[in-house]
């Protein structure tokens, strides 16, 4: 208490301080102290039951307005410190150790304080729990948690959820130590989201005060953002045709030629113009409130004059007791009224489905993107940067470090032939901007990429000669190569106040940034087709995920452990990866794997002379240059750029004797040995070739980040002795982090699926945090953002998941489940996912494993995992063994899909949306008339059609000539061909088939004709236009590849799609007719093409639905409810209610419901019978029986008046007696929602 560090503290918080009673006070040492408050619980034990009459106690610093808040627990001491913005709700928490019930009413004081104080209160409103809560659980404690203690912290991660509070200590953070070494994390710092933001450290204080608990000290940054008002464009409501006139008119006037500064100057000069004049601004007052009404501004206007008139008297020296009165009433009318505004405001926002992912920013501490604080920080000379320029250059210097000083020559070597590519198309630059995102946040020009989308139709040429210019000048704009920089909180730190601590975004122009993914695609292209790269290099890359390489290197594992050996494996991390780049390297190696010369010049402009701004709380920095920016963090070319930079350390053949993968910066190589004594030369091997890599690359490794792993399952074969990097000591270690999972030597992943677990608990604490969010949109949120937290590669690790590990995942399951529905927690698992509409764990990882087997098998022999040989053996059998025997069979012939469909610069077929009905009768005549105008080209009009039905699929078409007029029955040609099974194709693929034969029967000879193909299949003509990796892309790579061959001869090819309602055109129903044909009974598959990716695994996971059912003995009400669980007509239900309504629903499906007879099972009301007193109160009851209510049930009668006492009916459940046809009635259930809402029984409210 008289640490001088510690004299600007708040408060002290102490868990089971010395206390005792002496005549009837409790005693503390120390009693007082000058500098702090004392505060002790507001109920203590008596001697005679305790000798410790407390166990939590306050020390609030004295020149602080604090106010002790009673809550009737010896163990439990609460305050609300005010500020002069905010109240803070801080509590000293001790909660006795195995002791449930001790827990349980601990939680529920510390709910009821909570509420109390945020419903008391129309200021900013903050939490703070902190103390001894002796509970464990992988959420704060780390991987070491048994699974003997995991969920015994229940009640405390349910208040978590309930109030929306974060664990500031960083996950593993050791609390108590114990004899023998033994360490726990039993003391906890629970803060709420909005005061976990401007937390800048929480840790472990350094200094030990004799106690087994170590102090923590935390320390939050309260000082209020300086908001400078500025003009905000309201793009949204911009008006586009007058600006895209305005933008033509005025680049009409000017030149197009020049140098690429001079055109970039000229077009930004007149778009920046139009968006600066034209569209409107918003001006917005830093103090302003979106949810303040006039109400309230009345209310404050009554609550100020109340005030002023009490304050005149007691000035005067007068009593009036009537005008204090009023002043209190009108300041608690006031208060209450900004509580009331605030939350409905709140609620109104989380209800409109459109916010999203505006939402989904609030799900964790830091959402925000722009939002991070940065408070003073730490220099290494042991100073402080504590004004905003500093903050700013210390930033940078640590974002941007030096090269070393030396970097050794690499040696010229054999360079691969030059690529050739032709010169930019405007038909892929617009694909670049159409796909890009609109309202990403852009550069210092302040134009979003929706700009240049609206803009495409007036600029587009312009923009394309730009590019050109670019690129066969080498050069760039300086605004190009400018960025502006956000500092972002890395995760998990116990300390802000360190520049290491963040990490920088670099916000780039959107124009130059569209370039930049041109180029990107290009690149990436001649990697796929040529081979410049890797087969093992993974990331950046179509068709290379992290999960693929790690299956590849746990495959490789087994492998070797199957022939009695050792895999010793080193994993790499480059610092500062993208800005450590060293730009003369690149362009060399660039150029050395076949990278044409005049775009390594072009991407050597684009890495020199970059210069950037910073901001920081608000100021901007000045701009300074950065003569050493490596690759900038944001750009979509920094990635597959990188793959080069380091392609020559993971080039190494996978073998027996071991192998390397690498995904972008991480780079992990091992050695195949008996033992791992006998890998240590070549794991030494790669260090010194690592190193070597290092000194000629300018690269630093992250030595703390350098991890060596003996994988075995035999303890004599490994090896502790450490091995020596740079002068330091790298000791292998029994688990350690590769590409993103934490692989132990034994494979068993106990401590990655903890990690997962947290992960996934945290996110769903967060979500439930939204409580007015609907269904739908919770679930959406759920699926985006809890879920893919706790599977990533879930294919690697999930076969070692069992029932313990399975409890760790499902406490987030169930957390996500009562977020969605807003059930009670005492509803079971099973029910509580079916209702949500959320896949079980199980199910989930299953169907993931499904996924994966079946793209798996249409990866191209290019790629490490296709070549990969599975053979069933007894011993070792790897995930990727298992999931070849687990879907044995089911996938054969499968298609194959490439990583790029056709080249970027290829140009797409034509495709009409729309069809003249008159084009039959013009072709009749020979006149001629098309869907694009009059042509003297004779036409070939051609139908095609598919068809799918008796387990069967087909294809058909009619061919008509129009060269010389005709009958409309002039057909000269028709097709019909049966093309496979049901279960292998599908109509899609059955219709680009049937284009493709059309395409394909078409002769060489053929010249001057129109060819005109329609279909009634708009996405088979979607696909074509669009090619990417789907199913179909080999038959549209021979739609492409035989319409170039046609139109050799001066042929046209359109496609038109004609809408299935169009009766007229009379060719489409031929064409159905000979489709039809190929799938009549008896029809047989002569020559089956490839099974198509979509339909396979369609069908594999239908058959994996069909099998789920609810587990026996669980949900017993629920399945005498609705027979048809679990089922998709759970998500459609709740995603037509709001959340007011999802939580009246859920009660009434589960069971568990605000009605007697569950309210006295769990001890909340003396009996379970029905205020009626006629029987025990129940969901039937209160439905159909209880008199009570019988005014209010004609709402329900007028639904369906013979139904009333049907459940199932009016809860929309499927019964024995309905049959496959049955459709629930969503009317009959909104009666029922209408009923309970106007009784109020099932209201939070009623107890």
């Amino acid at each position: 208490m008289n640490d001088h560090d510690l004299r600007d503290y708040a408060a002290l918080a102490v868990a089971e301080p010395w206390a005792c009673t002496i005549e009837g006070q409790v005693m503390t040492t120390p009693n007082h102290h000058s500098n702090w408050t004392k505060m002790i619980p507001t109920r203590t034990r008596e001697p005679r039951v305790s000798r410790w009459p407390i166990r939590s106690m306050l020390w609030i610093r004295r020149d602080l307005e604090a106010e002790q808040v009673p809550i009737p627990s010896p163990d439990l001491t609460a305050a609300i410190v005010r500020f002069p913005e905010r109240d803070v709700l801080v509590v000293s928490v001790y909660v006795e150790g195995r002791n449930e019930q001790a827990l349980e009413a601990a939680m529920g004081q510390l709910h009821t304080a909570i509420v109390e104080f945020r419903n008391g209160s129309g200021r900013r409103t903050d939490v703070i729990l902190v103390g001894d809560f002796n509970r464990h659980d992988t959420l704060w404690g780390g991987d070491e948690v048994t699974g003997r203690r995991q969920g015994e912290a229940g009640p405390i991660i349910e208040l978590m959820g309930e109030h929306g509070l974060h664990s500031l200590l960083p996950r593993g953070t050791k609390t108590w130590e114990g004899p023998g070494g033994i360490a726990s994390t039993i003391d906890l710092v629970l803060a709420s989201t909005e005061l976990a933001d401007e937390m800048t450290s929480c840790g472990i204080h350094p200094t030990e005060h004799g106690s087994d608990h170590r102090a923590i000290r935390t320390e939050f940054d309260t000082t209020p953002l300086e908001r400078t008002p500025s003009d905000r464009l309201l793009f949204k409501n911009a008006p586009w045709l007058e600006i895209k006139e305005r933008v033509r008119t005025k680049l009409e006037a000017l030149p197009c030629g020049g140098t690429v500064q001079a055109q970039t100057d000229r077009l930004m000069s007149v778009v920046l113009d139009a968006i600066n004049d034209l569209v409107p601004r918003a001006k917005p007052s830093p103090y302003a409130k979106r949810w303040w009404t006039t109400d309230l501004t009345r209310l404050r206007r009554l609550y100020t004059y109340w005030r002023n008139q009490a304050r005149a008297c007691r000035r005067r020296g007068q009593e009036a007791a009537d005008l204090e009165q009023k002043a209190r009433e009108a300041a608690k009318e006031y208060h209450d009224a900004i509580r009331r505004q605030k939350k409905a405001h709140w609620d109104s926002f989380l209800e409109d489905g459109a916010n999203i992912w505006q939402s989904a920013k609030y799900l964790s501490p830091g959402g925000e993107a722009m939002g991070d604080k940065i408070p003073p920080l730490k220099r290494r000379d042991g100073t402080t940067a504590s004004d905003k320029a500093e903050q700013a250059e210390e930033l940078l210097s640590v974002f941007f470090p030096p090269l070393p000083a030396v970097i050794e020559d690499e040696e010229r070597r054999p360079a691969q032939r030059e690529i050739t590519m032709p010169d930019l198309t405007l038909e892929e630059v617009e694909e670049k901007v159409m796909a890009a995102k609109a309202w990403k946040a852009p550069g210092e020009d302040g134009l979003p990429a929706m700009v240049w989308k609206q803009l495409w139709s007036v600029v587009g040429d312009r923009v394309l000669h730009l590019f050109r210019t670019s690129l066969r000048d080498g050069e760039l704009p300086v605004q190009w190569r400018s960025a502006k920089i956000i500092p972002l909180k890395k995760p998990g730190k116990d300390d802000y106040k360190v520049a290491k601590s963040w990490r920088p975004i670099s916000l780039l122009s959107t124009l130059g940034k569209i370039l930049e993914a041109v180029i990107a695609d290009r690149i990436s292209y001649a990697v796929e087709t040529f081979g410049l790269l890797p087969t093992n290099h993974f990331g950046g890359r179509k068709q290379r995920s992290a999960e693929q390489a790690l299956l590849l290197l746990q495959e490789h594992i087994y492998k070797a452990w199957r022939n009695r050996k050792v895999v010793s494996l080193i994993s790499f991390d480059v610092k500062g990866a993208y800005n450590g780049v060293f730009k003369d390297r690149l362009l060399q190696r660039l150029e050395a794997r076949g990278i044409p010369k005049g775009l390594v010049k072009w991407i050597d402009a684009f890495c020199s002379n970059r210069s950037s701004t910073i901001v920081v709380n608000g100021y901007t920095s000045e701009r300074r240059e950065l003569p050493k920016a490596g690759l900038p963090q944001g750009s979509p070319l920094s990635p597959v750029l990188f793959l080069f930079f380091n392609a020559d350390l993971v080039q190494r053949k996978i073998d027996a004797k071991g192998g390397s993968v690498a995904f972008i910066d991480d780079y992990s190589a091992w050695v195949t040995g008996p033992t791992a004594e006998a890998n240590r030369v070549g794991i030494q091997a790669v260090i010194d070739r690592a190193l070597e890599w290092e000194r000629r690359s300018g690269a630093t490794f992250e030595e703390d980040k350098t991890v060596i792993i003996h994988f075995t399952r035999h303890p004599e074969r490994t090896d502790e002795n450490p091995y020596m990097i740079k002068g330091q000591r790298i000791i292998p270690k029994k688990s350690g982090k590769i590409l993103g999972l934490v692989m132990d030597s034994e494979l068993r992943y106990e401590e990655h699926m903890a990690k997962a677990a947290a992960r996934g608990l945290r996110a769903a604490i967060c979500l439930r945090r939204l409580k007015m969010l609907t269904p739908r949109t919770a679930r959406q949120l759920f699926v985006a953002t809890v879920a893919p937290t706790m599977d990533y590669a879930s294919n690697v690790w999930s076969h070692r998941r069992g029932w313990r590990e399975t409890r760790w995942l499902n406490e987030a399951q169930k957390m996500g489940a009562q977020a969605i529905t807003g059930a009670f927690k005492t509803v079971s698992m099973a029910v509580a996912e079916v209702e949500a509409g959320i896949l079980p764990i199980d199910e989930r990882h299953a169907q993931a494993g499904t996924r994966l087997y079946v793209n798996m098998q249409t990866l191209p022999k290019t790629h490490p995992l296709a070549t990969l040989r599975v053979r069933e053996t007894r011993r070792y059998l790897s995930p990727l063994m298992k999931l070849a025997l687990a879907h044995d069979g089911t996938v054969e012939r499968m298609e194959t899909i490439e990583p790029y469909a056709l080249p970027p610069w290829h140009r797409h077929m034509v495709v009409e949306y729309r069809y003249d009905s008159d084009k039959e009768a013009a072709a009749d005549t020979g006149t001629g008339d098309d869907v694009t105008g009059t042509s003297s080209m004779r036409q070939v009009l051609i139908a095609t059609s598919a068809s799918a039905r008796n387990g069967l699929v087909g294809m058909g078409g009619v061919v008509r000539n129009a060269a010389g007029g005709g009958a409309n029955d002039n057909v000269i040609a028709k097709y019909s061909v049966t093309l496979g099974p049901r279960d292998e194709q599908n109509a899609y693929t059955a219709e680009l088939e049937a284009i493709a034969m059309v395409l394909r029967c078409m002769p060489d000879g053929l010249r001057h004709r129109e060819v005109i193909i329609t279909t009634r299949n708009r996405s088979a003509l979607q696909a074509i236009t669009k090619p990417r990796q789907q199913s179909g892309q080999g038959t549209i790579r021979e739609i492409y590849k035989h319409a170039e061959r046609v139109g050799k001869g001066r042929n046209t090819i359109t496609m038109c799609w004609v809408s299935s309602t169009d009766e007229s055109f009379t060719l489409g129903a031929k064409a159905k007719a000979e489709a039809r044909q190929a799938t009549d009974r008896g029809c047989r598959v002569t020559n089956p093409p490839r099974q198509a990716r979509s339909t396979r695994l369609r069908v594999l996971l239908s058959q994996r639905r069909q099998r789920t059912m609810l587990p026996e003995g669980v949900g017993g009400y629920s399945k005498r409810l609705d027979k048809a669980l679990p089922g998709k007509h759970t998500r459609t239900l709740y995603d037509a209610l709001k959340r007011h309504e999802s939580d009246i629903l859920v009660q009434l499906r589960t069971g568990m419901a605000r009605v007697n007879r569950y309210l006295h099972r769990i001890g909340a009301a003396e009996t379970d019978t029905c205020d009626c007193g006629q029987e025990e109160e129940t969901v039937d009851h209160f439905l159909f029986r209880c008199p009570r209510w019988d005014e209010k049930r004609e709402h329900m009668r007028n639904v369906d008046r013979e139904m009333m006492g049907n459940l199932s009916f009016f809860l929309r459940g499927k019964t024995a007696e309905d049959g496959h046809k049955w459709r629930p009635n969503l009317a009959a259930v909104r009666a029922a929602l209408k009923f309970a809402k106007s009784t109020g029984r099932l209201d939070a409210t009623q107890t």
